[in-house]
């Protein structure tokens, strides 16, 4: 059997047909998700000229001292474990939230021994006007270390505060997010969990390819955190908002869940609400941009083994057996088209390319088929297909740098005055890199 009669065959036309329907299905869901965070970016800009805080808030009477003084206490739980070079930046600025009503603030640590404890301290005395609690939660036995520093966060919020937000130590809130988080819990009771994703970036200058894997990862992620209802099926883990009154009375054993063996809070939680009929609310202001830097292969790596080691390990019930098998299934299923679709696409494109040059210097230029075609043109659906295969990563690139640029929009006008001083800037990021 030739390499002719291989990669010109009906299975590797499927193969690749297969990959390229994904790639579309892909390119075509991060559209769909870009188009209304653009425009409600550019609601936001338009009704910048009668209201300047409209960021935080469309209505101005929800900037009366009538309104504001009913806003309920919220109380906001980071699990730390050390420290980066953006820790201290970070954590001031989500002490300085324009939320608007009373907040209180809990810094979780595993032991005193922690980098980050000290830096916590200098927090603290930095800011004396703000409420700020450093705890120590000890060593945990039965749960993941981040779960345990959380659920000892929240016995001492929820006997305070209304609401109870947990949020990754290295997020950056935006100045009107807790409010939006308040509003969708205010509004409707079927919510069990206000949440929000990540949406990372590449820094200018880096060219390494895990990097960039990594930040389409990411993107094409969020598209499970679509709807026209802002009602998706999914939770993210970084930040998420619950009522404190459902916490202390441990409704559905949600903490009983995350103590048992807990590893995965978000995909906990997702299950609890799935099961027992509630939503999870994922207002538009919920967008948490991350500057990517150098990412080492290892380390992308180990992340993905997590991921498929929470899909695959970490359920306890049939709920959630019945909703990380699907997932996994169609996630590998996903990555296996695309890859195995891709080395035919490029073993055939290849092939042709060599073949049609040698042609060309050994025939006559008046034949009228290419000889790698096959006389009768056995090749020319499969060299169609693999064209089809091209288009579809070209699309997919001008998908995810028209999505990139919605979000890096959006995440501007939420925060005017940009994080640290300077906006989100993703134009260094082409089209052709991306589906490269």
């Amino acid at each position: 059997m030739t390499p002719h009669t291989i990669l010109c065959g009906d299975v590797v036309s499927a193969l690749i047909f297969q990959g390229a329907l994904w790639v579309f299905t892909i390119a075509i869901s991060l559209v769909v998700i870009g188009i209304p965070r653009r425009k409600f970016a550019q609601q936001v800009e338009q009704l910048a000229s009668q209201n300047p805080l409209a960021f935080i808030a469309p209505d101005l009477d929800k900037f009366r001292h009538s309104f504001q003084i009913k806003l309920p206490k919220c109380g906001v739980v980071m699990p730390v474990k050390g420290v980066h070079d953006q820790s201290y930046a970070n954590w001031r600025a989500q002490i300085t939230s324009m939320y608007g009503g009373p907040l209180e603030f809990f810094f979780c640590l595993e032991s005193a021994d922690d980098p980050a404890f000290r830096h916590v301290q200098r927090l603290i005395e930095d800011n004396p006007d703000v409420q700020i609690n450093l705890l120590v939660a000890g060593l945990s036995w039965h749960c993941s270390q981040k779960i345990h520093n959380q659920i000892h966060g929240f016995e001492r919020a929820m006997r305070s505060c209304e609401y109870v937000i947990v949020i990754d130590d290295d997020i950056k809130l935006h100045p009107g997010t807790i409010r939006a988080w308040v509003e969708e819990m205010e509004t409707d009771p079927q919510v069990l969990a206000a949440t929000g994703y990540a949406f990372e970036y590449v820094a200018p200058g880096e060219i390494g390819w895990p990097s960039f894997f990594a930040m389409l990862w990411r993107l094409c992620a969020s598209t499970g955190f679509n709807s026209p209802t802002d009602r998706p099926p999914n939770a993210w883990g970084g930040a998420m908002m619950f009522r404190a009154s459902e916490l202390r009375a441990n409704l559905y054993g949600l903490l009983d869940a995350w103590r048992d063996g807990g590893y995965s809070e978000d995909f906990i939680t997702l299950s609890m609400a799935r099961y027992q009929g509630r939503t999870l609310a994922v207002p538009k202001a919920a967008m948490f941009p991350n500057q990517i830097g150098d990412v080492k292969f290892d380390r992308f790596w180990n992340f993905l083994c997590r991921q498929i080691y929470v899909l695959t390990q970490t359920y306890a019930t049939d709920t959630q057996r019945a909703i990380a098998i699907p997932q996994y299934a169609m996630n590998g299923a996903a990555h296996a088209c695309i890859a195995i679709g891709g080395v035919c696409a490029s073993l055939l494109t290849m092939y042709l390319l060599v073949a049609m040059t040698a042609g060309a210097l050994a025939e006559p230029w008046h034949s009228p088929q290419p000889a790698p075609l096959g006389a009768h043109g056995q090749c020319n659906f499969a060299a169609g297909m693999a064209m089809v295969y091209w288009v579809a990563l070209l699309f997919f690139g001008s998908s995810a740098i028209f999505t990139l640029r919605s979000f890096a929009s959006l995440c501007n006008v939420l925060s005017p005055h940009g994080f640290g001083g300077t906006p989100i800037d993703v134009s260094h990021i082409g089209a052709l890199r991306v589906g490269h």
